[in-house]
C-alpha cells in the first residue's frame, strides 16, 4: 500500500498526465515516475447486516489493486449507512501497509457522494486490500461503501540513490530532465510515495 506523502487533496492534481513522482522503494532506493495516462476508478460495494453484525473479511484485491507494474491506482472512500468501515491489509509475503491512514471510517467521517480526502489510497502491484463492515444498530440495516478515484498509467524513468546519482530507465526521456526532477525532489517540491510496515486497523 502506498500513499503520498505530502498532498492527499487532489488526486487529479497530485497525479495528472505528464507528471514525475518518486517512489521510495527503501531506504536506499528511489524510482522516478511519469504519468503516462489517467481513466476513472469507481467500485461500489453493498450488502445488508443483522443487528451488531461484523463481516468476514472481504477481499478487494481484485478490483483495487493494479495486476501490472506499470499502473497505480489512487482513490477515496466514502461510506452510507450506519455502520463502521474497518479497511486493513491481509497478512501476505509482499507487506505495504497502509501508510499515515490509522482509523475506521463512517459515513459521519466519509460520506459517500463526499468522501473525505484524508482517506486517499494508493496501490501497487503485490499489494492486498481488505475491509470489514460492522453494523452499529441493534436492527438490520443496508449499507455501501464507495471506492472512487483514478487508475495510473505509469512509466519508470530512472533508479535513483539517496545522493542524487540515478541509473537511466527510459530512453526517451532527457537525462537533463531527470536532473531537473532529482533537484525538485530535493526541494520537496516533487511528490514523494512511499510504503511503511503493515498497519492493522483494528
Amino acid at each position: 500500500m502506498v500513499y503520498v506523502s505530502d498532498n492527499f487533496f487532489n488526486p487529479q492534481k497530485v497525479f495528472s498526465i505528464g507528471k514525475y513522482f518518486i517512489y521510495r522503494q527503501n531506504a536506499n532506493q528511489y524510482n522516478l515516475y511519469r504519468v503516462r495516462n489517467v481513466d476513472v476508478l469507481q467500485y461500489v460495494y453493498t450488502g445488508t447486516l443483522s443487528a451488531g453484525q461484523l463481516t468476514t473479511p472481504i477481499d478487494l484485491s481484485n478490483p483495487l489493486v493494479p495486476a501490472e507494474d506499470d499502473r497505480v491506482y489512487g482513490f477515496t472512500i466514502g461510506v452510507r449507512g450506519p455502520v463502521k468501515v474497518i479497511i486493513f491489509e491481509p497478512e501476505s509475503l509482499n507487506r505495504f501497509g497502509l501508510g499515515s491512514f490509522t482509523g475506521y471510517i463512517t459515513q459521519e467521517t466519509s460520506p459517500y457522494e463526499e468522501p473525505n480526502l484524508a482517506f486517499m489510497i494508493y496501490t501497487i502491484k503485490n499489494t492486498r486490500l481488505a475491509m470489514q463492515v460492522q453494523n452499529m444498530l441493534n436492527t438490520n440495516v443496508n449499507y455501501a461503501v464507495r471506492f472512487y478515484g483514478y487508475r495510473y498509467l505509469v512509466e519508470l524513468v530512472a533508479q535513483i540513490t539517496p545522493d542524487g546519482k540515478f541509473t537511466k530507465i527510459s530512453p526517451h526521456i532527457p537525462d537533463n530532465t531527470i536532473k531537473l526532477m532529482i533537484d525538485k525532489w530535493f526541494n520537496g517540491e516533487l511528490n514523494e510515495i512511499s510504503t511503511s510496515g503493515l498497519v492493522s486497523l483494528r
